[in-house]
């Protein structure tokens, strides 16, 4: 058995979303709603606005918070004496996550169809923090209750 000094949740997270894809496509629903709502925006043009934003941020969230993620890692360790599967690391490891995936999102629409921060804020914010949320409780289930095994 290989023990490794560091493992971070954000690599197990985003594994574990690419097995919730099917929440990808909830996320996109809920998103392209809130939108055609908060933006007066037809129904085809806020589906669009949803994906292409997904789209963008699941290609560059995906590695980028995996290793951004250390530094989270770094600082809990340092200031809690906390490992890295601790309850309090998979918390911020998510709001991290959930809100950094937001923040690319608003970025690539604001750039794209021109709209403001505080319009999309909202919006794109109900999709994500649904999803990060339905994925916390699917994976953490399992985790907080039965432990994290590992393979080698």
């Amino acid at each position: 058995m290989i023990i490794a000094d560091l493992i971070w949740p954000a690599a197990y997270i985003v594994g574990d979303i690419l097995t919730f894809w099917y929440i990808v496509i909830l996320t996109i629903a809920f998103e392209a709603a809130a939108i055609k709502i908060f933006l007066s925006v037809p129904v085809l043009k806020s589906i669009l606005i949803s994906l292409v934003g997904n789209i963008v941020s699941a290609i560059m969230g995906t590695l980028l918070f995996m290793f951004l993620s250390l530094i989270i890692e770094g600082a809990i360790g340092l200031v809690f004496q906390l490992d890295s599967f601790s309850t309090v690391s998979w918390i911020l490891n998510y709001i991290f996550m959930c809100f950094g995936s937001i923040l690319i999102e608003i970025l690539v629409v604001m750039a794209i169809w021109k709209y403001s921060f505080k319009k999309l804020f909202i919006p794109l914010s109900i999709g994500n923090v649904l999803s990060y949320l339905i994925i916390f409780y699917l994976i953490n289930f399992n985790i907080f209750h039965h432990g994290v095994e590992i393979q080698t």
